[in-house]
């Protein structure tokens, strides 16, 4: 199974959704940090990938929700290519670029995956809540899967 992701797009109140497997997912670190000119622009040739379709939270490995309407980018990866002892630094190196790169935009991490991102447009986290009995998903290193939302506050 390669790397699943999900982007979405809130614009004048509409949004739509880009779901994108190849191995997608191990570059959201890079690939959103150009801001968001360049980031629109290069989801605006996705037409391919436009699709409702939600990965749920075992095959989603990374996400962007870019609400345009409120400034507000809410990401999350799995950080599978950064050792754990580094991820803690990794992440928060990571959103404090971003927050530099999207100056005037708040950033967020989704704590809890996909699943924050469908809470954000208003949906149900059970709808992307795999089946399965097992969690690896955000938390390899053994981590319990939380039971709501985990807020964070923007810098």
């Amino acid at each position: 199974m390669g790397s699943r992701v999900n982007y979405v797009l809130v614009r004048d109140g509409r949004c739509e959704r880009y779901a994108q497997g190849g191995g997608a997912g191990y570059g959201l670190d890079y690939h959103f940090a150009v801001g968001p000119d360049i980031t629109l622009r290069w989801l605006a040739q996705l037409d391919d990938y436009r699709d409702n379709f939600w990965f749920d939270d075992l095959a989603c490995k990374g996400a962007v929700l870019i609400d345009v309407d409120a400034r507000h980018l809410l990401l999350f990866t799995e950080l599978g290519q950064v050792s754990l002892d580094w991820r803690y630094a990794y992440r928060a190196g990571l959103v404090d670029a971003y927050r530099r790169t999207w100056s005037g935009w708040t950033v967020t991490w989704a704590y809890d995956g996909i699943a924050d991102l469908a809470v954000y447009l208003g949906d149900d986290r059970d709808q992307v809540r795999s089946e399965s009995t097992w969690w690896h998903g955000l938390y390899p290193d053994g981590g319990e899967r939380p039971d709501g939302a985990v807020e964070s506050s923007s810098a």
